[in-house]
């Protein structure tokens, strides 16, 4: 089961055995990589990325900084990372590691549902000195999230005096500056899921990936930009993603450290993956709340985590059938034209 939270092990015994999406309302969180490039008088070039995570500020906003629900996105957790040269882009959506290699790297292909998934470690070289120069900090200051009519929406846009009827999508809106241009963005939804009763979270993401040049060139260096207008539609991609959030404790006590050098933490295997002492989705008995039950990992935490990696490749498998087949009901009823097509 799923929760919105990491503590949450309200199950009710009714419980089904299967994977099933904890039922509630939850609104996606927006992420952005926006890949910019520095350059100065002598024009000498620099590339830089920089991670956005938007954070959603509650009360009553106005009008054209609010989306149509009243929220209000600005930036929250940021980091600048320094690329290497001929890795500024363009970026692919999805392509969340900019062809940099990390030191750990494990692929995995599933035969028998036809899907592969990775372990994966990246590091970055993190920019230094960004809070010393102030074009950091206003480029920063001027990234938001608005929300504009869909280019893609089958409706079309409205004909004379007619209301735009399709749907809202986001997008991020930024000022390039002089000195400062954003070469490649790529927008990411994610539909985040805590697993109940654990610090696992199973992560839907939607990555859309904008080519910038028509935008930089629709709008001069110092003005606010905006994609609503403008012909330009992303590359769009889905993925999914298995963490925990104690490993990115763990791993963030590496921060500042050099190559080779351990923080105060145990890189064994048994010690970095810890048992939940939660069953997986297919041992239901194990997550009851009012009942004792002995740990049905052993101890083993890494045994946890390779089996609710398989138990989430399935069950993603599952989705894809039936999407597929859903497809393929619809072209045929599409296809058939009924039975005036066979008379003579």
């Amino acid at each position: 089961m799923f929760g919105d939270n990491a503590y949450d092990t309200n199950i009710t015994n009714g419980a089904p055995a299967g994977l099933h999406p904890h039922e509630t309302n939850m609104e996606p969180a927006y992420h952005a990589t926006l890949i910019c490039r520095t350059h100065d008088d002598k024009k000498c070039t620099n590339d830089l990325r920089l991670e956005v995570k938007f954070e959603k500020i509650p009360g009553v906003h106005p009008i054209g900084v609010a989306n149509s629900a009243g929220n209000l996105y600005k930036v929250g957790t940021r980091t600048w990372i320094q690329l290497a040269p001929g890795a500024g882009g363009p970026i692919k959506a999805g392509d969340h590691s900019t062809k940099q290699r990390g030191p750990f790297d494990l692929k995995v292909m599933d035969l028998e549902n036809d899907l592969a998934w990775q372990f994966q470690l990246l590091t970055h070289s993190l920019t230094r000195d960004t809070d010393i120069y102030p074009i950091f900090s206003e480029f920063v200051r001027k990234i938001r999230i608005e929300e504009i009519p869909d280019v893609l929406d089958p409706v079309g846009p409205p004909v004379g005096g007619a209301p735009d009827r399709r749907r809202l999508v986001p997008r991020v809106s930024y000022v390039n500056l002089p000195g400062m241009t954003v070469e490649a963005l790529t927008l990411k939804t994610k539909h985040q899921f805590w697993i109940k009763g654990t610090t696992y979270q199973f992560d839907i993401t939607k990555y859309e990936h904008f080519d910038t040049d028509e935008i930089r060139s629709a709008y001069p260096d110092g003005v606010q930009n905006s994609w609503n207008g403008l012909g330009t539609t992303p590359d769009t991609r889905w993925g999914a993603s298995f963490s925990n959030s104690e490993w990115v404790t763990t791993m963030a006590h590496q921060r500042g450290l050099g190559v080779g050098v351990c923080g105060p933490w145990n890189p064994d295997v048994d010690s970095f993956f810890k048992s939940s002492k939660v069953g997986g989705f297919e041992h239901p008995d194990f997550t009851r709340t009012n009942a004792f039950h002995a740990d049905p990992w052993k101890g083993d935490g890494f045994k946890e985590c390779i089996t609710r990696i398989q138990e989430l490749v399935r069950f993603i498998a599952d989705i894809r059938t039936k999407v597929e087949k859903k497809e393929a009901e619809r072209i045929a009823k599409t296809n058939f034209a009924g039975c005036e097509e066979f008379d003579d």
